[in-house]
């Protein structure tokens, strides 16, 4: 039933969107845009979308303790991405236990390493965000101001959880403190991130944080840090005007905003949404943000079915055949 209302609300959610952004731009002037990219870009966007894949799954590898063969696992990264991508509300989080469950891992170390991933996924990303802010000159004072800001904000919730990892009982006892001071212990919102923060505190124990964290934080960083060039290379390519900079900052601040599991179908509108807010407020110009959006969208959706796909075929094969 959850799921059903979580399709609903996705598609409600992508078709609003749509009409709105679509206001500004076409479908044939994104077809067209497509169509300009080089192949020998098409080529190189699609060996980095590779290299992605292939550090997602050594970090999933490091995380499930080597217990599923490394083939086998990339088809099931494949195939779980794919799903994902296209559900709404992030439902098809659950595939990957589902698919990890039939080679041996139970449910509960499955979603386990999915929260670890998702909370060094916001970790790296932060730790690019910010030292690309370093570097980066704002357009305006009121951007850095924003950025400031924006960044303070995930840094503090970043801290929280790490708190809340390192002393639990203790943290879950000053913030019940605080809730009742200022009466919001029943708000939603409140009873959403205490049940989400202890997922997180008890996958984290489950797993472990020891050496391994170390090892999972790098290939985080590296998996990010092609993700980030994969998004500069092909918006360039596509014909935006943009410096890796802008880049990188504009993606940080779309891919937390992504993160928030409200999603569309196939990611359409919100993927789009979060990506212009982001460069609009980095003073680009909002039609051709939206153009360049929506064709970036499509081809990442277009690698993702290949890799998806991919992983169905490899999947299928006996697990004797798998490395």
């Amino acid at each position: 039933m959850k799921i059903k209302k979580r399709s609903i609300w996705g598609i409600i959610i992508t078709v609003i969107l749509l009409f709105i952004l679509l206001r500004f731009v076409s479908w044939a002037e994104i077809w067209a845009t497509l169509q300009k990219l080089p192949f020998e870009a098409l080529v190189v966007a699609f060996f980095i979308y590779f290299l992605v894949y292939f550090f997602r799954t050594w970090r999933y590898y490091t995380l499930n303790l080597k217990n599923v063969k490394f083939s086998r696992l990339f088809s099931i990264i494949g195939l779980y991405n794919m799903v994902n991508v296209f559900l709404p509300f992030k439902t098809g989080e659950v595939g990957y236990a589902y698919l990890l469950n039939k080679d041996g891992i139970t449910y509960s170390q499955g979603i386990a390493t999915l929260i670890i991933a998702r909370l060094f996924d916001v970790f790296s990303i932060l730790s690019i965000f910010f030292i690309a802010f370093l570097f980066f000159e704002s357009p305006s004072p009121r951007v850095g101001s924003f950025l400031l800001t924006f960044f303070i904000v995930v840094f503090v919730l970043i801290v929280s959880v790490i708190l809340l990892v390192i002393h639990k009982n203790r943290f879950g006892v000053f913030a019940n403190k605080i809730w009742k001071f200022f009466n919001i212990e029943e708000n939603k919102v409140v009873l959403f991130l205490q049940k989400n923060a202890a997922r997180v505190a008890d996958a984290v124990k489950f797993i472990g944080f020891g050496k391994r964290s170390f090892l999972v934080f790098f290939q985080s960083l590296i998996l990010w840090g092609l993700m980030y060039y994969f998004a500069f290379f092909v918006l360039r390519s596509l014909g935006m005007e943009l410096t890796i900079l802008q880049s990188v900052i504009g993606s940080s601040i779309a891919l937390l905003l992504i993160l928030i599991p409200i999603q569309g179908i196939a990611g359409f509108g919100t993927t789009e949404g979060a990506l212009t807010i982001a460069f609009v407020v980095l003073g680009f110009q909002i039609d051709p943000v939206i153009l360049y959006s929506f064709s970036y969208h499509i081809l990442s959706l277009f690698f993702s079915i290949i890799f998806g796909l991919l992983g169905l075929i490899m999947y299928r094969k006996p697990k004797t055949q798998f490395l």
